[in-house]
């Protein structure tokens, strides 16, 4: 059957200084009910067969808050955003069995800032920080440590409608491990 998904969010926007200050701040509770689980066991060794159940007895529930701050001036801005989030994890009517402490990062912070320059060119720099956590997948569990990731771009507009860039991302580190089967993110320009 499909999953559940009940979302709450309290929040405040705020602009100030003739729309140059934004100030924001989220607090939000989301639940995800019959999220899909499966159970594999070996009925028979010789012949080898095994069984997989499907069911949709999983629960996830995330909780946070979220802040942010931009500044614009003149045709320039900078902004900072911090997350704080904890995620739990239900399989069944048991915590403990299904639960995955530290399954996601609970800080997420980005700097960072847009700048016109002149002749038609504009940059761009974002430093992000990612606290370490746990990557889970049917076969085992990795620890993910936390990084920095500083991403940058600069860009030439010769006409209103075309742009031309050169980007880097993943700049502070070569790779850094972020999903299920030790998948690298690398660096890329």
């Amino acid at each position: 059957g499909p999953e559940k998904v009940q979302s709450y969010e309290l929040g405040y926007i705020g602009i100030f200084l003739k729309n140059r200050l934004n100030l924001g701040g989220q607090i939000y509770y989301m639940t995800v009910d019959d999220t899909e689980m499966f159970d594999t066991r070996i009925t028979s060794l010789v012949p080898f067969r095994m069984r997989t159940t499907f069911m949709n007895r999983g629960q996830s529930i995330a909780r946070g808050v979220e802040s942010n701050v931009q500044y614009r001036f003149r045709n320039h801005q900078v902004y900072v955003n911090h997350t704080y989030e904890v995620v739990t994890n239900m399989i069944g009517d048991v915590a403990s069995l299904g639960s995955n402490p530290g399954s996601t990062p609970r800080h997420k912070f980005n700097i960072g800032g847009i700048a016109a320059l002149p002749f038609n060119f504009s940059a761009g720099l974002n430093v992000g920080y990612k606290d370490g956590y746990k990557i889970f997948s049917t076969q085992t569990s990795l620890d993910a440590p936390a990084y920095w990731r500083v991403d940058a771009r600069i860009a030439y507009r010769p006409v209103r409608f075309m742009e031309i860039f050169v980007a880097g991302q993943n700049l502070a580190v070569e790779q850094h491990v972020e999903f299920p089967g030790a998948v690298e993110v690398p660096r890329t320009f």
